[in-house]
């Protein structure tokens, strides 16, 4: 118990580190970092930066891939944990494209067209 809860706070502190400094695979995804000057957008991008490395980091996602956020995992060879994460993390993104106006830039996310499907007929894909 002890162990689980130290590896989530060293997780949430590396996490911190990457929103603070990041890295390449964030900003292919997300576009640059906010400044101060737009808080409401700098928030959303640290929550989707944060969202983002909370699912990679303990699953250990390669950051070369061309989106940070890998496709979704397969339910049969995944827990139904790292496949609840994964989708925390997929809301997160999604929401934050949404607010910084990069969706509407035809932004190639890999689970924008899945969850437009999932709205149009109304059931997960």
């Amino acid at each position: 118990m002890e162990a689980e809860r130290e590896f989530k706070q060293d997780v949430e502190r590396e996490a911190d580190r990457a929103v603070e400094q990041p890295r390449e695979h964030l900003t292919r995804l997300l576009g640059e970092r906010p400044g101060e000057a737009l808080p409401a957008e700098r928030a959303a991008w640290n929550q989707a930066a944060r969202a983002v490395e909370s699912f990679c980091i303990p699953y250990e996602v390669d950051r070369s891939e061309p989106s940070a956020l890998p496709s979704r995992p397969d339910p049969a060879d995944t827990s139904w944990t790292q496949a609840r994460e994964w989708r925390q993390a997929d809301e997160q993104v999604l929401d934050a494209l949404e607010h910084l106006g990069i969706a509407e830039q035809g932004c190639s996310y890999p689970t924008k067209i899945a969850r437009a499907l999932e709205n149009d007929l109304g059931c997960e894909i």
